[in-house]
């Protein structure tokens, strides 16, 4: 039930950091533990079962452009449990109005606004109502309040549901204003990007 962010500039790991807790990626030493689990050591199967407690919201990618929005939120439940499309519909508007929010309109995800993108995503992430909740830089893409707004839906959420929210963000004053927890990122070394540009005389 706890919450805890983790904060640093661009480059500096988060995204990482999450997607070792997810299973998308293994450690190059020590032990990531999830749930009481290791994802690394586990078969596809029980990975695939450790995910289904997962609600799990990346930075990119969360969406398949050719559904709608509201295929997009069902797909956990038609996945991890075989719910039909009318079920799932159903279930759907549930998550949202857990949310506080009317359920998404009937577009493609690709042609459909950012702000209901990032709702959707969110929905998507508990609509199996997961003990954790893994999200990876919330409202980016969003204007200061969009962006703020969707953080105390986090919360909210957080307390309804009851369970614990890992989350990352670049903004360190999200961070400090809806959680005390945090575990702060040292930015990486900087690289220099050099932009070669032809010779005009040839």
């Amino acid at each position: 039930g706890e919450a805890l962010i983790v904060q640093g500039p661009a480059g500096s790991g988060k995204s990482v950091a999450l997607a070792l807790a997810v299973g998308l990626l293994a450690p190059t030493s020590g032990t990531v533990t999830v749930l009481g689990a290791v994802p690394a050591t586990l078969h596809p199967l029980a990975l695939d079962g450790l995910r289904a407690q997962i609600g799990f919201s990346p930075q990119y990618g969360a969406l398949l452009s050719n559904l709608t929005l509201m295929d997009n939120v069902a797909l956990p439940l038609r996945w991890h449990r075989g719910l039909s499309a009318v079920a799932g519909a159903a279930a759907v508007r549930e998550a949202y109005g857990l949310l506080g929010a009317e359920p998404p309109p009937a577009v493609q995800a690709a042609a459909a606004p950012e702000i209901h993108r990032q709702l959707a995503r969110l929905a998507k992430a508990v609509i199996l109502r997961p003990p954790l909740l893994i999200l990876d830089e919330p409202g980016a893409g969003l204007d200061a309040d969009q962006r703020e707004d969707l953080w105390r839906l986090v919360w909210r959420v957080q307390q309804d549901l009851g369970c614990a929210v890992l989350a990352a963000t670049s903004n360190p004053g999200l961070a400090q204003a809806f959680t005390d927890r945090t575990v702060p990122l040292a930015p990486r070394r900087r690289s220099t990007l050099r932009i070669l540009r032809p010779d005009p005389l040839l």
